[in-house]
């Protein structure tokens, strides 16, 4: 019951906020690019993680030992 009283009081505040919808439709059309952009840049990056996730470990190059080739003067 309490759930019901705090939606239907979220419905009439949101009812009294009386939203320009046109207005709001002009200002999504104004960055829609670049949300276009983004959305495609985020999904590569994911596409490339599961791919790097999925072919394993990187093989990493040995660690060069301790001791120096070169010879102190």
């Amino acid at each position: 019951v309490y759930v019901g009283a705090v939606a239907v009081l979220f419905l009439f505040v949101v009812m009294m906020l009386d939203i320009d919808f046109a207005e709001m439709r002009a200002g999504v059309a104004r960055y829609f690019g670049i949300g276009l952009a983004l959305a495609v840049a985020l999904a590569a990056e994911v596409m490339i993680a599961i791919g790097a996730w999925s072919t394993g470990p990187i093989q990493l190059a040995r660690r060069a030992s301790r001791q120096s080739r070169c010879r102190a003067s």
